[in-house]
């Protein structure tokens, strides 16, 4: 019998942690595969990398992109459509605008041209990252992990008229923690999650979905011990995104235009949002690229639900855990502000493909 029902233990052991059922208990023999990785990787970064910067309305914006880099080092305001703002949501977002203006420093190339090199570098880097968590995270086939980056790729097209370089990070930090998370490697699953918080403060859903994983029994009867965990990291990793902004932007982006304080005024948006459609549908309406973006992981989730395990099963609650999570400061024209599910749910649909392969596998040897 392959399929592995919702009922099957998450109980985290380290029996539970080698056993032949979980990926991340065994070391599969992939390092031979670097070079497939790194041109499959570089191949999708090339594409999305293309479609996000030759976008018009980004091509157009991509002077002031670049200033709001420096600008969130330096404190803001930075411009947006030649209005000089302050968005104290954005503060923390250092990661990329650090690497810049490292790069920026070096007598060779100009602002512009370290820009796009490093947006390409990220998004290789999300690629990668990806490509690992798959292959060893769920012990896909490389043609099945490759499809998986397809999907990812696919996602990724997804996007607004603005670019945003924290974008690709957040899609490697949320595999690192993910992986780490599926692992049971707690003190790797908060460091990371401290890490991206540089990046963004999504960081704070890594907590969510160990809450999700370990923080109830088969019976979802609470585990105080995990549940505390989990509250840890989203915790610590929200009061690292503070920190960050209060550093570089001082006490006033604490207070000023950053979400959770202006949820009063961004849930508005949402009505805004759906009665805007109403009047004025059109095919590349925010509904119709939700439901473009849902429609071919779900398929394949729905395809291989026998095949999908409890873990698995806890990854796509914590997903939509997520997603609702997200939604109230969320701006549903920007599909890419729920990036962090989808990579959730791109990671449960190969693994169930996954385990459907082996499953047949197995029948087959069988007879």
């Amino acid at each position: 019998m392959c399929i592995a029902p919702l009922g099957q233990s998450v109980e985290r052991s380290s029996a539970a942690a080698t056993s032949s059922h979980s990926p991340f208990g065994r070391t599969p023999g992939f390092r031979g595969e670097l070079a497939f990785a790194v041109a499959i990787s570089g191949a999708f970064a090339v594409l999305v990398g293309f479609v996000s910067t030759n976008l018009n309305s980004r091509f157009e914006h991509r002077a002031e992109t670049i200033q709001q880099q420096f600008a969130i080092l330096a404190g803001g305001p930075y411009p947006i459509d030649g209005v000089f703002t302050e968005v104290g949501a954005y503060q923390n977002r250092v990661l990329f605008p650090l690497g810049l203006e490292a790069l920026a420093g070096l007598t060779a190339g100009s602002v512009g041209q370290w820009y796009l090199l490093l947006r390409l570098a990220t998004a290789f880097g999300a690629f990668l990252t990806a490509w690992y968590l798959l292959r060893r995270g769920t012990s896909a086939r490389r043609m099945v992990a490759a499809v998986g980056l397809g999907l990812l790729a696919y996602e990724l097209v997804f996007t607004q008229g603005w670019e945003h370089p924290t974008d690709f990070p957040d899609v490697a930090l949320t595999g690192l923690w993910l992986w780490a998370a599926m692992a049971g490697r707690r003190w790797g699953l908060l460091a990371v999650a401290l890490g991206a918080a540089f990046n963004r403060e999504s960081a704070a859903f890594a907590g969510v979905l160990w809450l999700v994983l370990y923080g109830f029994t088969v019976r979802w009867t609470a585990r105080l011990s995990e549940l505390a965990f989990g509250i840890l990291v989203s915790v610590g990793s929200y009061a690292t995104v503070l920190g960050i902004r209060w550093f570089f932007g001082g006490s006033t982006d604490l207070t000023h235009n950053t979400n959770v304080l202006d949820l009063a005024g961004t849930l508005p948006r949402l009505w805004e949002a759906v009665t805007h459609f109403l009047e004025h549908p059109t095919p590349w309406s925010w509904p119709v690229l939700m439901l473009a973006m849902v429609a071919l992981p779900g398929l394949w989730i729905w395809v291989n639900r026998s095949y999908i395990g409890a873990r698995e099963w806890r990854v796509l609650i914590a997903s939509v855990a997520i997603l609702l999570l997200s939604l109230p400061f969320s701006n549903l024209d920007e599909p890419r502000d729920f990036m962090t599910s989808i990579v959730l749910v791109i990671f449960v649909a190969v693994a169930g493909e996954a385990a459907r392969e082996r499953c047949v596998s197995v029948n087959a040897c069988n007879h």
